[in-house]
């Protein structure tokens, strides 16, 4: 994360400060989104588990055995989830987070160890209905995630960063 915090500060035309945000309910996140996404999940695909390799058919199976209550239950926690997400993007444009623990994920590989670890990550903005883009790094991904609907703005200003980080180093844009 380092390497792109650095990056936004020493790009020209890009006005931003950068401060540490640890939002403790996103912690939250994964136990309000796997439930009710499997649910949905398991609507969508019924009669066709069996299609699926085993640990996908396992989830919607598990998402088909909730009841409508218990969905339901989940749903005001996650209203809550959002309504906190909100609030932290009326004090913060973006916000910079990790979107994976890994370096690399190799093809074909059994990821279902990394997967759990990289949906903690990514849970949060999908879960608050945020739209995201990934930069690339050689350590890890990182995710720049705006407010609910704000888009436009989170495709241009990473267009801008990618523009000013491009001609630092040297290369010309179209």
């Amino acid at each position: 994360m380092t390497l792109w915090q650095d990056r936004i500060r020493n790009s020209r035309g890009i006005e931003s400060d950068l401060v540490p945000v640890n939002p403790q309910f996103w912690t939250e996140a994964w136990d309000i989104y796997a439930p009710i996404q499997a649910f949905e999940a398991a609507r969508i695909h019924a009669g066709f588990y069996q299609e699926f390799e085993p640990a996908i058919a396992a989830r919607l199976a598990w998402g088909a055995s909730l009841s409508e209550d218990e969905v339901q239950q989940l749903r005001k926690p996650h209203q809550s989830f959002r309504r906190q997400q909100e609030q932290l993007f009326q004090r913060y444009d973006f916000i910079l987070a990790p979107i994976s623990p890994l370096t690399r994920l190799h093809a074909g590989a059994d990821h279902t160890e990394s997967r759990a670890s990289i949906l903690r990550l990514t849970t949060p903005a999908s879960l608050g209905g945020n739209p995201a883009v990934v930069l690339p790094s050689p350590h890890s991904g990182l995710q720049l995630i705006a407010a609910h609907n704000d888009d436009r703005r989170l495709l241009r200003f990473a267009a801008l960063l990618g523009e000013q980080l491009a001609l630092k180093d040297g290369e010309t844009t179209c």
